[in-house]
């Protein structure tokens, strides 16, 4: 799929982390421990293992076993002072650690032309891309603010791009906003009964496939196979800060051992830069400086 570059002001990337609800099969209550117990004997994977073995491997991934932890999102604006302000007023106001770029001056300026309604061009601005993550212990909470965020931004037509978003990211959240008494947003996450082709969101995954369903390929892998730096090799892409690797199955240990969502969020940040890179690589668009993030994360 080939965008057109003023598409580019109409896309969130989006990329969320998740955790089993508990720490582990025995701090589930008992009818939850039943169930899971019915849910892990038919998981192909890790077969041979007991419900206890699979719960801290496996319960994360699944909707009605697990929660949402932090939510990831980009966006491409022009550098200006208001939305880093409002896009702050949306987010957590505690557990503050500000992950900011904002002092580095883009080596290779990325730009989009502005038009007027008449189709005149009025002028060249530099784009930066502005990342946000909602995330904590309250689900819910954490929830309401993404879904206020969605309401408030008022771009359209909107799209969410993920990399794997379709068969994860986009119904893990639908479920988990409904299973909190939330209502979904409107269109974005309404995608109940719809056909394929009825679902606007973008996945790189998908993409990449190009008709091909046989096999998964995960950010990691396709980053390297079109040459953008993976989340997982770069140790420096936010700043001079050195940063500890994470990859997804150090989450568990992460969230409910280690107790440290600041490296679940930077992790996830680290994504949805991934797969924007992707996305730009895939439509043939200029390369997104490293420098021209920056992150409102509080």
């Amino acid at each position: 799929m080939v965008l057109d570059k003023d598409f580019r002001k109409n896309i969130v990337y989006i990329d969320i982390e998740t955790a089993s609800k508990a720490a582990s099969f025995d701090d589930l209550e008992q009818h939850e421990q039943v169930l899971w117990d019915k849910k892990s004997k038919n998981l192909l994977k890790d077969s041979q293992k007991s419900p206890h073995e699979k719960y801290p491997l496996q319960a994360g991934i699944f909707a009605e076993f697990s929660k949402v932890i932090c939510i990831s999102i980009g966006i491409f604006k022009p550098k200006k002072k208001q939305f880093s302000e409002n896009s702050q007023q949306a987010g957590n106001s505690s557990q503050a650690d500000v992950y900011q770029n904002s002092n580095h001056q883009p080596e290779e300026p990325y730009s989009l032309e502005e038009h007027s309604d008449s189709g005149q061009k009025n002028e060249t601005r530099e784009l930066f891309f502005y990342c946000k993550s909602f995330y904590g212990h309250d689900e819910q909470s954490l929830l309401q603010k993404f879904c206020t965020f969605l309401a408030d931004y008022k771009v359209n037509p909107l799209r969410f791009c993920a990399h794997n978003g379709k068969e994860f990211d986009y119904p893990f959240l639908a479920r988990r906003i409904l299973a909190n008494n939330l209502a979904l947003p409107k269109p974005l996450l309404e995608i109940q009964g719809k056909k394929p082709w009825e679902n606007k969101h973008l996945d790189t995954m998908q993409l990449w496939k190009f008709g091909d369903y046989k096999n998964f390929t995960s950010l990691e892998l396709l980053a390297h196979v079109l040459g953008v730096t993976s989340p997982k090799q770069e140790k420096s892409l936010w700043g001079d800060q050195e940063v500890e690797l994470v990859d997804g199955s150090m989450i568990h240990s992460l969230y409910h051992e280690k107790k440290d969502l600041k490296k679940i969020v930077d992790y996830c940040e680290r994504d949805v830069f991934c797969t924007a890179q992707i996305f730009f690589k895939m439509n043939s668009w200029p390369p997104i400086n490293p420098k021209n993030f920056i992150s409102l994360t509080l």
